[in-house]
This record gives structure tokens, sequence and C-alpha cells, in this order.
């Protein structure tokens, strides 16, 4: 009901009062910040992580010549059409690898963790400190249930040295995924972008490494088996181990 008037070029305007614009409701305000996001996550706050990445870096100084070794072989093998073969047929280029490549276990598992990349429901109530101890403990269990994998599918007629070196090019690979997924997981700290945008484009990140290990080790394959036989490979080595990784995050 209007109780007063507003007089505009020459025309009264009724006005009514502003709770008949609210009816049966009510418009409150806060001062107060919102909460941030439950989801996001801080490793400064907690004594056991901050712990893990002093030993880390304990670590990489300790193997730093290992680490420093190994970079030439690795890019190699994307840069040279045999560069696989060279990095495998030279003993202290695998070893070097190997350590750089346990090495970065853990790092990866921590922005699995981190960034709720890897959250299946029965971890989902986790502390961040079990929470990371569970998502390290699967991606092991998945690597050896690759590493079985390789034992069975190895063909009798299959050249050993060539399917070895296709079969290892994994934890080449696994090498760079990490280390672009640091530096990506880095600018996108410094940029300020929030939690989900951050873990969207890591999922992005490691999808593209996943094509691209696809592609790089259908060109090995072929070497010595034909088109269908390297399908299965993937299917078994690669896709199969990944797969189960990724559904127990969707079904347990």
């Amino acid at each position: 009901m209007p109780v007063d008037t507003l007089h505009i070029w020459g025309r009264d305007i009724p006005v009514s009062p502003v709770e008949d614009a609210f009816p049966g409701s009510e418009l409150c305000v806060s001062s107060e910040a919102p909460e941030a996001s439950p989801q996001m996550y801080r490793w400064s706050s907690s004594p056991v992580n901050s712990t893990v990445v002093v030993l880390l870096v304990i670590l990489s100084i300790v193997f730093l010549r290992n680490i420093l070794s190994s970079i030439v072989p690795i890019a190699g093998c994307y840069t040279r059409p045999r560069g696989v073969y060279n990095l495998e047929s030279n003993l202290r280029s695998v070893k070097d690898r190997n350590i750089f490549a346990i090495l970065m276990v853990l790092p990866f598992t921590m922005m699995l963790s981190g960034y709720r990349i890897w959250n299946p429901r029965f971890a989902s109530g986790l502390t961040d400190e079990l929470h990371l101890a569970v998502t390290t403990g699967a991606f092991i269990a998945a690597a050896f249930f690759r590493y079985l994998l390789t034992t069975q599918l190895r063909g009798r007629r299959t050249n050993i040295e060539s399917f070895n070196n296709a079969n290892r090019f994994t934890y080449t690979h696994f090498i760079v995924l990490v280390i672009v997924m640091l530096a990506t997981a880095g600018i996108l700290s410094i940029s300020g972008a929030g939690f989900v945008v951050s873990r969207r484009i890591l999922l992005w990140v490691m999808a593209v490494m996943g094509v691209i290990l696809i592609i790089r080790k259908i060109n090995i394959f072929n070497y010595f088996c034909s088109p269908f036989a390297s399908f299965l490979y993937l299917c078994g080595l690669e896709i199969l181990p990944a797969g189960l990784f990724a559904a127990a995050a969707v079904l347990l």
C-alpha cells in the first residue's frame, strides 16, 4: 500500500514501503568474510607433509649427480628416433633414470593427494597425512600390478630387448610427467589460481601426457610387432593398470 509519493518531472509516483518488496522474508547482511573452501590444501600447515618435502629436498641433493646425468638421455627419448634404445643400452643411464623415477614417486602422489586428483570416497574423511599415505600405497600397488602384467604379456616370439625398452619407457615418461605437473602447479600457485581451477588444469596435463605416452609407445612397439599386437600390449601394460587406479577413486 503506497505511503508516500515521489514527484519526478511534474508527475506524482506512489512509493510503497521497502518491506513490501520482501514479503515474509528477511534480508540479512553480514560483515564476516566467507570461509575458505575446505578443499583448499595447505602443505605448510602439516608438520608431517613439511617433513616429507624436506626429506625429498635432501634426497634430491644427495642424488643430484644421478638426476643431472639422466636429463640428456631422457630428452633424447623424445628428440631422437633411437633415443629409447640408446638410453636402455647404457647401464649407467638406466641406473640414473631409475633413481630419478623413484624420487619422483612422492612428489607425484603428493600432487594427487594435495589437489585431490585421486580421492575415493573412503579416503575423503581422512586427514591429509593419511590421505597421502593411502594414495602412495595405491599407486605402488598399481605399479606392482603393472609389473605382474609385464611378466605375463610378453610373448615367446617377442624380441625381449625391444619389449623391455618399450616397457621401461614408462619410467622415463613418468619423470617427464611429474616435472611438467610440478612446473604447472608452481605457475598456478604463483598466479593465484583457485583449487578447482588448478585441479582441472592438472587433470588436463595428465591426460595430454597420457596421449603422448601412448603415441610414443605405439611407435616403439611397431618396430617388433603388428599394430594390433601393439594395441593389445598398450591395453595390458598401460591402460588397464591406469584404468584400475582411476576406477578405485570413483567406485571405492
